[in-house]
């Protein structure tokens, strides 16, 4: 892997990191900084809105700045903004200003990265190991965190993610001076990559509103919370499976096509989610779910790359996955019926039907590829 690339990846894991590790960070809130389940859910989504907000100032800042030394910046204000966390103990407001930071930082780095990534020549095999580095990273978080957390505590999240802006500032100097993308007589079309966010915002309330629930339809089916994280654990394999795969399938198999194999792997996946199925049902649901997931996410990153001709709205993705991760759960609670899961399934379902045809139409829309021109690494 080339150095620019190692850094994008490095950068964008490191501000994904505690959306990453989301259930073992709301846990040790609650655990060792004694938040309530409200306390928590406010803490979660104020580093959400500091990752838009930081997306929002992307569209600004990032084509206008050195890229090494607005990484290192990013690095430097998450490394403080951790541990002000730290120190600020169970003081609940300052934690939740310094989380507002962190977020901030966060979503500046993955902003950067994404729209970085964005600018290379093999979109398709690069967002595929952005995914993969992800998918990785966040398994050994899983195998190893725990344990620490217990005898740690919340310091062991922040120091982890300290350690991880640590080396986000190394390889910042790894990156690009900047990247530009020359304009082509269709760049002005901005409905186009516009589009492309509203179907990832689609693409994410679909995820979001099945995996938010799959632990708690697993234990309801009467299954024990031994078999239930087995089998979420196998499903992550299975998407980090179907990244991999995705390196190297984009050369035979066209971003549409690839796209409606995953919807309906998706849509199929579904029935393992409905009562009265046995326990290989629904790990065989689970798997094929992520499996599908992360297949599909490198094809439609890239696709809304490709029709960013002016490389100017990729700062945008990650606030978008972010609002659909959010809006999932949210959708999906309002309509919840005591006792059933229905909801669940339906509403995923209509949502992956919606990213399909959005991404459809983007695809019909758009032709040919942007032209590239990095400057020099710094």
């Amino acid at each position: 892997m080339a150095k620019p690339l190692l850094a994008m990846v490095g950068l964008l894991f490191t501000g994904a990191f505690i959306f990453l590790v989301m259930p073992l960070y709301v846990g040790a809130l609650q655990d060792s900084v004694g938040l309530d389940h409200q306390q928590s859910a406010l803490m979660t989504s104020i580093e959400m809105v500091g990752v838009v907000l930081a997306s929002l100032l992307g569209l600004v800042v990032v084509r206008r700045v050195s890229w090494a030394v607005l990484g290192r910046n990013l690095s430097l204000l998450l490394l403080i903004a951790n541990g002000f966390s730290w120190l600020s103990g169970a003081d609940f407001p300052a934690l939740l200003f310094s989380r507002l930071m962190a977020g901030i930082a966060a979503g500046g780095l993955v902003a950067l990265s994404i729209t970085a990534i964005g600018d290379t020549r093999n979109l398709d095999r690069n967002f595929a190991l952005a995914v993969v580095a992800e998918l990785l990273g966040s398994g050994v978080a899983f195998k190893l965190l725990p344990t620490l957390i217990d005898s740690g505590g919340i310091v062991v999240i922040f120091a982890s993610s300290s350690a991880l802006a640590l080396m986000a500032f190394a390889l910042s100097g790894w990156m690009p001076l900047n990247g530009q993308v020359a304009a082509r007589s269709n760049s002005k079309r901005v409905w186009k990559p516009v589009w492309g966010l509203l179907a990832i915002v689609a693409f994410f309330v679909a995820q979001s509103s099945l995996w938010a629930f799959v632990e708690r339809i697993g234990l309801d089916a009467g299954f024990n919370l031994e078999s239930v994280a087995q089998a979420l654990s196998l499903s992550m394999l299975a998407g980090a499976a179907g990244a991999l795969l995705a390196l190297g399938m984009h050369r035979w198999v066209s971003r549409m096509s690839m796209m409606s194999i995953c919807a309906l792997g998706q849509i199929i996946s579904l029935t393992g989610f409905l009562a009265g199925v046995d326990f290989t049902h629904y790990l065989l649901a689970g798997m094929l779910f992520q499996f599908c997931w992360n297949l599909w996410l490198p094809a439609q990153m890239a696709m809304v790359a490709d029709a960013d001709t002016g490389g100017i709205w990729m700062p945008l993705v990650g606030a978008c996955q972010a609002i659909g991760i959010a809006a999932g759960p949210s959708l999906v609670v309002s309509v919840l019926v005591p006792g059933s899961w229905t909801a669940v399934t339906v509403v995923c379902g209509a949502f992956i039907v919606m990213s399909l045809l959005l991404f459809s139409v983007l695809n019909f829309a758009s032709s040919g590829k942007p032209i590239i021109v990095c400057s020099q690494m710094h």
